[in-house]
């Protein structure tokens, strides 16, 4: 009795929280040139003007989908290491790198994103791609860092001493016989900034620049002036993209394993 009730509540619980998206993944195929719900019929009508919309296309394609993928490959490249030297080794001012790593996660993005631009006002510098990127790695690293720390934590340090002891160098030792282990960590650290930095609106609406619109922003935009269900075609889209990245993340996690 007591674990049905629990997973009453849960899947209460989730569907209230997917509810709303199933919504919009609904009215994206209605026919319907408002957002009504339920629609009356289907259409890939919302789809096509989507396509045919020169700037939301270049918004998903060649802003947001660029700037997360180099955001990903950066708190990956930087993180990784990052949480091998904070994992492996104790030095001084270990504690206080540990400290700058996870305070992003401890001020409202909003706020986050008033200070750069108010830092790139005060260097003379325009917003753009660039500063965008570096503004989501900042808040992409702490989950990047403490994923490959957790990962470390069940890797056996004996493993690289035994590959050095074969010949292996350092290096060597850890890419043949540490990362293995860890490349399920490496992999949904780099899933999860690309995730993070995808949906980034806090930061987007005050570091895009000319001609770098990304599409959360775009989309907020259109919904203070128009309200067609295109942008309920977008939104689809982006679900897609998030709920396919989150089916590897969970793959590779071994989720819904016993």
């Amino acid at each position: 009795m007591t674990a049905a009730l629990y997973r009453a509540v849960l899947t209460a619980i989730y569907g209230a929280l997917i509810a709303p998206l199933l919504v919009v993944v609904i009215v994206s195929f209605g026919n319907s040139p408002t957002f009504a719900f339920p629609p009356s019929g289907f259409t890939l009508e919302w789809f096509r003007l989507f396509l045919s919309k020169e700037e939301m296309v270049s918004a998903l394609v060649n802003v947001s989908l660029p700037i997360a993928a180099a955001t990903a490959v950066l708190a990956v490249a930087i993180g990784v290491p990052t949480g091998i030297a904070l994992s492996r080794f104790r030095f001084r001012g270990g504690g206080v790198l540990f400290a700058l790593v996870n305070m992003p996660l401890l001020v409202p993005q909003i706020l986050l994103g008033v200070s750069l631009l108010l830092l790139l006002i005060m260097l003379n510098l325009r917003p753009g791609m660039p500063w965008l990127v570096l503004a989501h790695l900042t808040i992409t690293m702490p989950f990047v860092v403490n994923i490959a720390m957790a990962a470390l934590a069940k890797a056996d340090p004996a493993l690289e001493e035994a590959a050095m002891n074969l010949g292996c160098t350092r290096p060597g030792a850890f890419l043949r016989a540490t990362l293995p282990v860890i490349r399920s960590g490496v992999l949904n650290g780099a899933i999860l900034a690309f995730i993070i930095s995808f949906g980034d609106i806090n930061l987007a609406l005050f570091l895009s620049g000319p001609g770098v619109t990304t599409i959360p922003v775009y989309t907020f935009s259109s919904l203070m002036f128009q309200a067609q269900p295109d942008i309920a075609a977008v939104s689809t889209i982006q679900i897609a993209i998030v709920a396919g990245l989150l089916l590897v993340l969970g793959k590779t996690v071994g989720l819904g394993r016993s």
